[in-house]
């Protein structure tokens, strides 16, 4: 059966560099686990976010989410035994909810255990790269417990690569007056929206007033023995100072040593303004940072920078 999601839109027969097929080579592939009642875990994940649905923030456990809704052993096993009887190493397993099986071996091992054969073709970043010129192939009895593969082509960068990232543009400002709180303070000679004078937007919640509000603050968990990633594309040059600098402003404390750290693409690609503007990002990804750590003042953050805007 077919595999979302394995077949690269660039790999056509119109790109092809050479009508050979590549017999010859290696490939490291993930083969991500699609776990079971996939439909029930987005159900349940939707249920328990809404208001007024009787699952409402009824959370499981971690461990009770894998026994429902995690790959199971039966189904890891099927996944390694297609994989290996392909003549495929399998390299490692994470048996969770996201996990995968990753293996390696030469083309002709993955052409046959994916069904597929392997050609040349001009890649996005305009250089010959291996790819397969169809969509990657499950047998039956394991294509339930398959959510996709990578690994299959060779292409590393979508744009021509840049050395550096530009530097963070000028601050912007929100212009007062503002209120303290909604309905405080009312724009009395700006126009009526909806039949009436409307209120001056709030001036903004510091991260304690939000975790009070969101009862953080009455839990007790602060985060302590948790590791969270925050993924987008690119990284400000400033991520760490300036989420200390809010943090210290808004009464918290900063980042303790090791606390926080990134994960960076080796380089990044269409970083123009006229590209993915790689500057409009950093506002972005800088609340992501100041907001957990403000939610979450004990959890180590990792902040991971794709290459670009390109996926």
């Amino acid at each position: 059966m077919p595999i979302t999601g394995t077949h690269p839109a660039w790999a056509i027969p119109s790109a092809r560099v050479s009508a050979q097929a590549v017999t010859t080579g290696t490939v490291a592939a993930r083969v991500y686990l699609a776990g079971q009642n996939q439909a029930g875990l987005a159900a349940y994940a939707m249920a328990v976010s809404t208001p007024g649905n009787t699952q409402y923030r009824h959370y499981l456990t971690p461990a009770q989410v894998m026994a429902e809704y995690g790959p199971t052993a039966g189904q890891v096993s099927a996944v390694r035994s297609w994989l290996t009887g392909a003549d495929l190493t399998v390299t490692k397993v994470e048996d969770e909810i996201g996990g995968y099986v990753e293996v390696e071996g030469s083309v002709q091992a993955a052409a046959r255990a994916f069904g597929v054969t392997f050609g040349t073709f001009m890649g996005p970043g305009r250089q010959a790269d291996r790819a397969p010129a169809q969509a990657a192939t499950a047998p039956a009895s394991v294509a339930s417990a398959v959510l996709t593969v990578s690994g299959l082509d060779t292409a590393t960068h979508n744009m021509k690569p840049a050395d550096t990232l530009p530097p963070p543009g000028s601050n912007y400002w929100i212009a007062p007056p503002c209120s303290e709180y909604y309905g405080q303070k009312i724009a009395v000679s700006e126009p009526s929206a909806y039949g009436q004078k409307q209120p001056w937007t709030n001036c903004g919640y510091t991260p304690r007033q939000i975790r009070g509000a969101y009862n953080v603050t009455q839990s007790g968990m602060t985060g302590k023995g948790q590791k969270v990633a925050i993924v987008d594309a690119y990284a400000s040059p400033t991520m760490l100072s300036d989420a200390n600098d809010y943090a210290q402003v808004t009464g918290d404390k900063p980042f303790r040593a090791g606390q926080y750290t990134q994960d960076l693409a080796s380089a990044f690609t269409g970083t123009a303004a006229d590209e993915c503007d790689a500057q409009g990002w950093y506002g972005e990804e800088s609340l992501d940072v100041e907001s957990v750590h403000g939610q979450a003042p004990d959890a180590n953050v990792t902040y991971v920078g794709a290459a670009s805007c390109s996926d």
